[in-house]
């Protein structure tokens, strides 16, 4: 059995569209906020800081914490379009742009890339929402009972 990787010729179009939605995904992608960091700097790793990680989002804009229709979460993403859209267009108008690119294996790292992220988030959303549920902390009542008492021991070993 033997894989075959063709290749496509790209249109000047489809590789503008690629560009911007690799610099799109890779501005959404990549936490640079530089108070994620510091929290993060404090010398203890948790598992809160990896859910940090997780599930960071970009954030021109301060988001609101209450609830009712609040736009910030569209303008980030709007913001995050333009600066994808300037940078694509500057890719273009670059030397780097002009160069014959590979266009298919920046397509997989695009690919890659979002994978992982999305990978990621779900794998530790799902975890910090597992274990409390699994695993709850113990109650007054249990950790005032005796241990045999608890498990029924006495009555099984007589």
């Amino acid at each position: 059995m033997s894989t075959s990787i063709t290749t496509q010729n790209w249109t000047p179009s489809q590789i503008f569209i690629l560009r911007l939605v690799f610099i799109f995904f890779v501005i959404l992608s990549i936490p640079y906020d530089l108070h994620l960091f510091r929290s993060l700097s404090s010398g203890f790793f948790s598992f809160e800081n990896l859910f940090q990680i997780a599930t960071y989002r970009t954030s021109f804009i301060p988001e609101s914490l209450y609830a009712g229709i609040h736009l910030e979460g569209y303008l980030n993403w709007l913001i995050a379009l333009v600066l994808a859209i300037l940078g694509a267009y500057l890719w273009d108008k670059s030397r780097y742009g002009k160069l014959q690119a590979d266009h298919d294996q920046l397509y997989y790292w695009l690919r890659v890339l979002l994978r992982y992220r999305l990978a990621l988030a779900v794998i530790i959303t799902g975890i910090a929402k597992l274990v409390p549920i699994q695993i709850p902390d113990p109650t007054l009542s249990d950790l005032h009972e005796v241990g045999s008492e608890a498990l029924n021991i006495s009555s099984t070993l007589l």
